[in-house]
């Protein structure tokens, strides 16, 4: 697991920083699909997130934001990354006069480049996210099934055909001229093709 923790000064005062906090949570739910729970105290909030392979919180008061994040395995490996980002778009965010302003000004610039890059808004209205079906509800919905990629894989690197499709396959029919017990080498096979 690895962990990410970011401290930020700020002078625009609690009820600023409240808004600012609200909208990120409307953001991450809508576009990053997280489960936000928003705590409002009477001195400070505290943000708590989840989603598959991150969770943690984010505590908002009157002088400081800070951000606390447990990045799972495979976002682990992204975590410079990703703690680089996040540190860029925060300094920026409160390096503006205005923070929400500058907020959403940077929300559309993503969208923009995304859609640029894509043909499509980041997140369509009405389209949600695959989810694991429920016990006995059928199969997960994917626009392509696993199957699919595993046979072709399979069937390229385990063909019976007699003649090798690659030069890695050759090995599988070569007859044990070296060793005195059929197949014992990994580059030879025993003596009748067993694909």
């Amino acid at each position: 697991m690895a962990d990410i923790r970011i401290v930020r000064e700020h002078a625009m005062g609690l009820a600023q920083a409240r808004r600012l906090a609200l909208r990120w949570v409307e953001v991450a739910q809508k576009k990053l699909q997280m489960e936000c729970n928003y705590v409002q105290g009477e001195t400070g909030d505290v943000v708590r997130f989840r989603r598959a392979g991150a969770s943690g919180e984010l505590r908002v008061n009157e002088a400081r934001f800070e951000l606390v994040t447990r990045l799972g395995l495979l976002l682990g490996v992204f975590r410079h990354r990703i703690e680089g980002e996040i540190v860029k778009n925060l300094d920026q965010l409160l390096a503006s006069g205005d923070p929400l302003q500058a907020f959403e000004q940077g929300l559309a610039r993503h969208e923009a480049k995304h859609a640029a890059r894509h043909g499509r808004p980041h997140a369509e209205p009405g389209r949600t996210p695959a989810k694991l079906p429920a016990a006995g509800q059928g199969r997960l919905s994917l626009p392509f099934q696993p199957r699919d990629w595993i046979s072709a894989t399979y069937w390229r690197l385990a063909s019976s055909l007699s003649v090798p499709l690659q030069p890695f396959h050759a090995s599988h029919f070569a007859r044990p001229i070296m060793s005195p017990k059929p197949g014992f080498f990994s580059v030879t096979s025993p003596t009748v093709a067993c694909l």
